[in-house]
């Protein structure tokens, strides 16, 4: 069966019952919030972020230019630059602490959150690939850090491996990030 439209063109039925359950679902309006899960669970979630486009870091004391941009679930995600090196940091009390990145280093723009069932679909870690030299223009290497974010907003260096460790990256984050303690539990590479 087909139902005639405006002009020469037709769509099937089915299509067009398609087209009215849709509209009537967005004139209905969203669905109740409790309907709605909190977050989705996906183990990994992939944000990109223009560092530089982002609001300046309201905490003074940064560096010469912090910048703070939101990342899954609204975590806080500070880039923080002297001009040849710059660093992200994560959640809204993060703890400063020194990467160990080598002379000159600056974070990739794709930044993977992960997520555990434990979590309810909040992140757990973010794992931030770094390009790293030994000066300014002439970041040929790269190392990957994983940073645990925990519930209370403290944001911390959990490891630093090298570039072909994204397995053993996404593993630390899954296995041990929920009883990772910031401030009190030790570097687990790096």
């Amino acid at each position: 069966m087909r139902l005639k439209l405006t002009g020469d063109r037709s769509v099937q039925a089915a299509g067009a019952a398609t087209l009215a359950l849709t509209a009537a679902a967005l004139l209905a309006g969203p669905a109740p919030a409790a309907a709605a899960p909190a977050l989705d669970l996906k183990p990994s979630t992939f944000t990109r972020h223009d560092y530089k486009k982002c609001p300046a870091a309201p905490a003074a004391g940064e560096g010469p230019d912090a910048r703070m941009c939101l990342g899954v679930a609204n975590v806080p995600v500070v880039w923080s630059s002297d001009g040849a090196s710059a660093a992200l940091w994560f959640g809204r009390k993060p703890l400063k602490e020194s990467l160990n990145l080598g002379t000159v280093f600056r974070p990739e723009p794709s930044v993977e959150w992960r997520a555990t069932e434990q979590s309810q679909g909040r992140p757990v870690a973010a794992i931030v690939r770094y390009r790293v030299g030994e000066r300014a223009g002439a970041l040929s290497g790269s190392r990957i850090v994983v940073y645990r974010l925990e519930p209370s907003g403290a944001g911390c260096v959990m490891a630093v491996l090298p570039s072909g460790d994204a397995k053993k990256a996404r593993a630390l984050a899954d296995e041990t990030a929920n009883s990772f303690r910031c401030g009190s539990s030790r570097r687990l590479a790096g």
